[in-house]
């Protein structure tokens, strides 16, 4: 591991600190405009400022060159031409835009988003991860609660969504002392019963209450099941989409006919909570892409599918939608299948890693995690500049290196014992 000047790691670990506030700031902010229940059009903006001075800060601090590179070869060429790639389609996005929509979608969405995923190269180094941690445990999750009585008010997720990291926090619950299992349990919990109909999340947080089974009964969840379970994980999602498109056959349809699963949604209405909400999305876009023929690369990073159902709502105007609530579904209409690829490889081969070259099981526990980044990304996961994609990169990053991958439980309490 390298090692650091004392003044210029502070120096470098200040500024990660304030992306790291930078990127919850600017998550309360555009939640809250998004239901546009108060005027905040000044502050959202200066919520961008911020946003922006966060992501030059975090490209001062790669360059510098003050950030380890431990990690293998071909995760580190997978990660590059994740980036490299997107940043071609940024440009590409450039030379397409020709309207005002498009270059604000571009520069406000698009670019803050490829450009979070440089917090891999910070991830590289654990004491910077360590510091994230301890402020996300002793600052940002006892104050999140102080945003509960706001969530009434304005938008009913927003509590849910801006504790979005517990879902990763979760694995980290057996090496850490007591006061900090409590509150990231607690916090869970209350994310969940405070909008039950947020589905996304409650699968979130179950799938990482189950894998950190992992953790607890080793004789159950042997190495055999964990890597039978990742290769599942991968495939489920290819099974159903291939039910659908060569069967004719929508298992989300058929869950969707079971009515006993009611809940008050957040607009006071009676809801399925097995209802089908994703089917549609698909539809458009999909037919947006056939329609272009931009299958292999996409529309580029200011590309936008055409939505009858969100026409002048949920982002649309006049039936033009520059993004949807799916992830994979905006990485084929971003970046096509070669974007998708990319994805699929970037998790299929991290995951690989932290589960079969690894001699702890908060890495096997990981490497089921991004597992199951795959699953969601079907079902959810916004692709935007925010706390959920900056956590991705972080442990993305920090997970790869041979430095944690090496350490043993013992060592690992020892780390994560403030």
């Amino acid at each position: 591991m390298q090692k650091f000047n004392s003044s210029i790691f502070l120096r470098f670990s200040q500024g990660i600190e304030f992306s790291f506030y930078a990127a919850i700031f600017f998550e309360i902010i555009y939640l809250i405009k998004l239901v546009g229940e108060l005027n905040l059009d000044i502050i959202y903006y200066l919520a961008i400022l911020v946003q922006h001075v966060a992501l030059i800060l975090i490209f001062y601090i790669v360059i510098k060159k003050n950030i380890s590179t431990s990690v293998p070869k071909y995760i580190f060429i997978i990660y590059f031409t994740w980036l490299v790639y997107n940043v071609l389609n940024l440009i590409r996005g450039a030379y397409l835009s020709n309207t005002y929509l498009d270059w604000r979608f571009l520069v406000l969405t698009s670019f803050p988003f490829v450009f979070l995923s440089l917090v891999f190269y910070i991830g590289n180094n654990p004491h910077y991860l360590r510091r994230i941690l301890i402020k996300t445990l002793k600052v940002f999750l006892p104050l999140s609660f102080v945003f509960i009585p706001l969530a009434f008010y304005t938008n009913k997720e927003l509590f849910s969504r801006i504790v979005e990291p517990v879902t990763y926090l979760i694995l980290f619950i057996p090496y850490l002392k007591n006061k900090w299992k409590y509150l990231i349990i607690s916090v869970a919990l209350v994310s969940v019963f405070l909008v039950v109909d947020y589905r996304a999340n409650l699968i979130r947080i179950f799938l990482s209450f189950l894998i950190l089974s992992i953790y607890y009964f080793p004789k159950i969840f042997n190495l055999r099941l964990i890597k039978v379970s990742r290769v599942f994980l991968f495939f489920l999602p290819l099974i159903i989409a291939s039910s659908a498109l060569l069967f004719n056959y929508n298992v989300f349809n058929e869950l969707s006919q079971n009515d006993s699963l009611r809940v008050t949604n957040k607009h006071g209405e009676s809801e399925n909570i097995l209802s089908d909400s994703r089917t549609f999305i698909y539809a458009e876009v999909i037919a947006s892409v056939n329609n272009s023929g931009n299958w292999l690369f996409g529309e580029g990073a200011s590309g936008s599918y055409h939505s009858d159902v969100f026409y002048d709502r949920g982002g649309g105007t006049d039936g033009v939608r520059y993004a949807s609530e799916v992830n994979i579904l905006n990485l084929l209409l971003h970046g096509g299948l070669v974007g998708v690829f990319i994805h699929f490889m970037l998790l299929f081969s991290s995951s690989k890693l932290f589960i079969e070259q690894s001699n702890n099981r908060l890495c096997v526990m990981f490497g089921i995690l991004f597992s199951s980044k795959w699953l969601m990304s079907f079902i959810e996961e916004f692709t935007r500049f925010g706390l959920n994609f900056f956590f991705f990169w972080l442990l993305l990053g920090f997970f790869s290196t041979y430095y944690l991958r090496r350490k043993s439980d013992d060592q690992l309490k020892k780390f994560l014992s403030f």
